[in-house]
C-alpha cells in the first residue's frame, strides 16, 4: 500500500470496525479533526454506519453490525456458511469503498457504476446475511439443546447417585438396627433377671429381718420370764426358811437344780405355782412335808405344768420309789 498523497489523494486503504454506538463515535471523530466522508446512516443490512478520513488520508468505516463469524461458531459452520460470511464481508467493504469513492474529486462517473454494483452486492449480501443468521440461529438452538441435554444427564446421574447412596444407607442402617435390637433384647433379659434377683434378695432380707426381730422379742420375753422366775424363787425361799426351822425332821439331802437352759425353757408361772405348793407343805416326799428350798427348786424349776409335775412326784412316792429318782423323773414334766 502507498499513502494517499503518493496516489493523487486516491483512496488506497479502507478499514471497517464495529462499534456499539455510531452516533457517539461519530461525534468523537469529528471533534478529533477527522473528515466525515459519509454521515451516519443505514447500511442496508439492519445496522448503521459512517465513514471518515483521518489526518493521513486513510478511510475508516464504523458500524453497529459485526460481519465476522465468532470463534464460538466458526468450528461448527460448514463450507457454505464460511463462503456466505466471506461474501457478506466483501460486499460490505465494497459498499463502503463505493460510498467513499463517490465523494472523491474527479470520480463522479465511476461512482455511479460502483454504487450500482454495490446495490447488487447489497442484495446478495442480504440473502447471505439471512442464511448466516439462520445458520447462527440453528447452531445456537443446537448448542442450547446440547447444553440442556448435558444438564439433564448430569441431573439424572446425580439422582441415580443419590438413590444408590440412599439404598446403601438403608441397607447399612437395617443391619445396624438388627444388631441394636438383638443387643437391646439381651440387655432387657439381663435387666429383668437382675430385677428378679433383687426382688428375691429383698424378700429374703425382709424375712431375715423379721426372724431377727422375732428372736429379739422372744429373747426379751424369756429374759423377762427368767427374771420373774428367779425373783419368785427367791421370795418363796424366804417364806420357806421359817417353816423349815420349825419342823422336827429336817432333811439335809439336796438334789441339784436343773441347768439354766432347762430353766429357761420352763414356764415361769407354772414353776412358781409348783414351788409355792411344795414349800407350803402340800406335798409329801416320803419322809414328811418339809422341803429344802434346793429340792423344791430342783423339782419345780423345769416344769411346764405344776399340777402334772406334782402328780407325777406323788404317784412315784406312793409306788415306793426313792424320792430322788422320782424327783429326777418328774421335774421336767
Amino acid at each position: 500500500m502507498v499513502q494517499p498523497d503518493h496516489a493523487g489523494q486516491a483512496c488506497t486503504q479502507v478499514c471497517y470496525l464495529a462499534v456499539p454506538d455510531v452516533d457517539a463515535h461519530y461525534r468523537r471523530a469529528a471533534i478529533a479533526g477527522a473528515t466525515i466522508e459519509l454521515a451516519p446512516g443505514s447500511d442496508g443490512l439492519g445496522g448503521d454506519f459512517y465513514t471518515c478520513r483521518d489526518l493521513e488520508g486513510h478511510l475508516w468505516s464504523f458500524g453497529t453490525r459485526d460481519y465476522r463469524v465468532g470463534p464460538r461458531f466458526a468450528s461448527r459452520l460448514g463450507a457454505g456458511s464460511r463462503r456466505a460470511s466471506q461474501l457478506v464481508s466483501v460486499m460490505a467493504m465494497v459498499a463502503v469503498a463505493a460510498g467513499a469513492w463517490a465523494f472523491h474529486p474527479g470520480s463522479a462517473s465511476d461512482a455511479r457504476s460502483v454504487v450500482t454494483t454495490a446495490a447488487a452486492a447489497t442484495e446478495r449480501s442480504e440473502n447471505g446475511g439471512q442464511v448466516l443468521h439462520q445458520l447462527r440461529r440453528t447452531t445456537a438452538e443446537r448448542d442450547s439443546v446440547r447444553e440442556e441435554n448435558a444438564r439433564l444427564a448430569a441431573e439424572i446421574a446425580l439422582v441415580r447417585s443419590h438413590e444408590r447412596l440412599q439404598r446403601a444407607i438403608r441397607e447399612q442402617t437395617g443391619g445396624e438396627m438388627a444388631v441394636l435390637q438383638e443387643h437391646l433384647a439381651r440387655e432387657r433379659e439381663a435387666r429383668d433377671a437382675a430385677v428378679a434377683e433383687a426382688t428375691r434378695s429383698a424378700q429374703e432380707l425382709k424375712a431375715l429381718r423379721a426372724d431377727v426381730e422375732q428372736q429379739k422379742q422372744q429373747r426379751a420375753v424369756l429374759q423377762e420370764q427368767l427374771q420373774t422366775t428367779m425373783a419368785a424363787l427367791v421370795d418363796a425361799r424366804r417364806e420357806a426358811v421359817p417353816a423349815a426351822a420349825q419342823t422336827s425332821s429336817v432333811r439335809t439331802d439336796t438334789v441339784a437344780p436343773p441347768r439354766a437352759q432347762r430353766a429357761i425353757r420352763a414356764r415361769p408361772a407354772e414353776a412358781i405355782a409348783c414351788y409355792r405348793r411344795v414349800m407350803r407343805g402340800d406335798i409329801n416326799w416320803g419322809g414328811g412335808t418339809a422341803w429344802l428350798p434346793e429340792n423344791a427348786q430342783a423339782l419345780c424349776s423345769g416344769t411346764h405344768n405344776a399340777r402334772r409335775t406334782i402328780g407325777c412326784f406323788e404317784a412315784g412316792v406312793r409306788a415306793g420309789r426313792p424320792w430322788r429318782d422320782v424327783l429326777a423323773a418328774c421335774r421336767t414334766t
